[in-house]
């Protein structure tokens, strides 16, 4: 189906329904955005045409996350989450700027009024989103401005602090991995990381090391014994070790600004 018809086909349904059906024509327009896409035609289509589709599907739900916001329920929420950890995967969306910043703009919008109580029931989808979104390669100013709205949202505070010890291993396993950093990545880290860090307890950023140790194990493969050469060099060592070493540089300079109370 031509993809200005499910435009269309949108606004028909909007002026077609009763209000009491409107949630249900929001879930019905979701679920067919995230099923829309050009896989099986991209050798037809140049590189300039696959973006301008996806500016398209990013624009429209985005349309309704802010105009529509307050008739999307729990399972439309979802279908959200769900089409924009879809998209994140994508190599469109980790190389273009233009479409990154998209995603980032969409999750945004999510953190309002009407939207924040279905957000906390979605928060582990959420989190894996977050997770996601973070590109080193790319520019991180406006993720990093997310994640400071959304850590400094006083009703979010709770279940980041249950949530974001897993975040913040995943997001510095992507810092330690990055080679050179960033201006912006390094921003990031003393902005955006910072508040996430300061969501947690005591414990919880006690528990970031061993959870660093714990994740290793999944990333770094089975050798046999012959593999076993004190000359081999194994690129998922020195991550794991590099993790380890920023996770303590970047905890100590946190416990500095925490004190000094700086930005």
């Amino acid at each position: 189906m031509n993809p200005l018809t499910y435009y269309y086909y949108y606004y028909y349904l909007l002026t077609e329904n009763s209000n009491n059906e409107l949630e249900e024509v929001i879930l019905r327009l979701l679920k067919f955005l995230k099923m829309l896409d050009f896989d099986d035609q991209q050798s037809t289509l140049n590189q300039q045409q696959v973006v301008n589709f996806y500016t398209w599907k990013t624009d429209l739900i985005d349309q309704l996350c802010m105009q529509e916001a307050h008739r999307i329920g729990r399972s439309s929420l979802l279908e959200v989450l769900a089409t924009l950890i879809k998209l994140s995967a994508r190599k469109e969306f980790q190389s273009n700027q233009s479409l990154h910043d998209k995603l980032v703009a969409i999750t945004t919008h999510l953190n309002q009024d009407c939207l924040r109580r279905l957000l906390v029931n979605h928060f582990p989808t959420l989190v894996e989103l977050l997770s996601r979104l973070m590109v080193p390669t790319l520019d991180m100013k406006n993720y990093s401005r997310l994640i400071t709205d959304l850590t400094s949202t006083n009703r979010l505070v709770a279940p980041f602090s249950k949530h974001a010890p897993f975040l913040v291993v995943q997001l510095v396993w992507k810092i330690s991995g990055a080679r050179p950093p960033s201006s912006s990545l390094e921003a990031f880290v003393n902005h955006g990381l910072f508040g996430l860090i300061s969501t947690m307890g005591k414990f919880e950023r006690n528990s970031i090391g061993h959870r660093i140790v714990e994740s290793s194990h999944h990333l770094v493969p089975s050798f046999s014994s012959h593999d076993h050469d004190d000359d081999a060099h194994h690129p998922h060592l020195d991550l794991h070790s590099n993790s380890l070493l920023n996770w303590k540089k970047i905890l100590k300079n946190w416990e500095t600004w925490r004190y000094k109370g700086t930005d």
